[in-house]
């Protein structure tokens, strides 16, 4: 597997507005992150296998993390858990999940390989602390 940036960040997530909040908390938790938005889980596996224009990793690294919404067009944020999980190059890779569903997928988001598992809306500090102790591992 080729080696992962410091600090890129793949956010899975159909709203524009959240994707947004998302990138401006990495940016706070630190400085030097770099975030690659996609709008769907067969967007991100694309982009996970290096597919199509993903294949060039010098625009288009693996991530450090990813954080991905539950409920996104197509495929779900858990089935994009559970096909990372099947992939022994990336079922290490560590997935935040963020949702407005509740708390009704939590363990199965936990059972299919997710590290943390928050609710939306969430203070900034909140998502900061968590996504800090990515930047320290």
């Amino acid at each position: 597997m080729e080696a992962r940036a410091r600090n890129v960040v793949l956010v899975v997530e159909d709203n524009s507005i959240d994707s947004l909040m998302i990138e401006r908390t990495f940016c706070k938790a630190a400085a030097d992150s770099e975030c690659h938005w996609v709008s769907s889980a067969e967007e991100a596996m694309r982009y996970l296998e290096g597919a199509g224009h993903y294949a060039d990793r010098e625009n288009f690294p693996l991530p450090r993390i990813v954080v991905t919404d539950l409920r996104l067009p197509g495929s779900s944020g858990l089935e994009l858990l559970a096909w990372i999980q099947k992939r022994p190059e990336l079922k290490d890779l560590p997935v935040l999940v963020l949702t407005g569903t509740g708390n009704r997928e939590l363990e199965r988001a936990y059972q299919m390989g997710a590290y943390f598992y928050l609710l939306k809306p969430l203070a900034t500090e909140t998502l900061v602390e968590v996504l800090s102790s990515f930047q320290t591992a």
